[in-house]
């Protein structure tokens, strides 16, 4: 059995490799100390065993996946041990992703995107970029500029996730 743990100021992530009994109990433990030594309670909507290889897990802005090998061979690779070639199976790695449907929200919610018709099809909606109001007094460079912060800011936090070139 293995534990992991992951924090975050006021989040964190602690993963299992072990049973679902172990998982409930290393929770109770958790929450009991959260409770009785800190005397903080958790969130009822942010708290639960989850199993990520059947469903995906949500932490600060990502998405934690299993490596999906459904239906597909298993990678292999070529190494030299001891001087003899070997073939071995590649070490596989979870996925994490950006969470997508979060980073738009708050792109709408800050008034970067909207969500307008489609002009080849128009029953599809799509994101489009609008009007800021609040930049309106600026020149054309600090308008780019700012505009270039945020983006820079989101490529800077989702820089390693395996979802990012799938945005463009």
């Amino acid at each position: 059995m293995r534990i992991h743990y992951v924090r975050y100021a006021d989040d964190f992530l602690i993963g299992v490799e072990g049973s679902f009994s172990t998982a409930k109990e290393v929770l109770r433990r958790v929450e009991q100390f959260v409770n009785d030594e800190l005397k903080l309670k958790f969130n009822p909507d942010k708290t639960g065993i989850t199993n990520y290889s059947t469903e995906p897990v949500k932490f600060l802005g990502f998405v934690i996946r299993a490596p999906h090998f459904k239906g597909r061979t298993k990678p292999l690779e070529t190494v030299i041990v001891n001087g003899k070639m070997a073939l071995r199976r590649k070490k596989i790695r979870i996925r994490i992703d950006m969470d997508l449907q979060k980073v738009l929200k708050k792109l709408h919610a800050n008034g970067f995107l909207k969500k307008r018709t489609s002009h080849s099809k128009h029953e599809k909606l799509i994101h489009r970029g609008t009007f800021k109001g609040n930049l309106i007094n600026l020149d054309h460079a600090d308008i780019i500029t700012y505009y270039n912060a945020v983006v820079r800011g989101l490529f800077n936090y989702y820089s390693f996730v395996d979802n990012r070139l799938d945005v463009a």
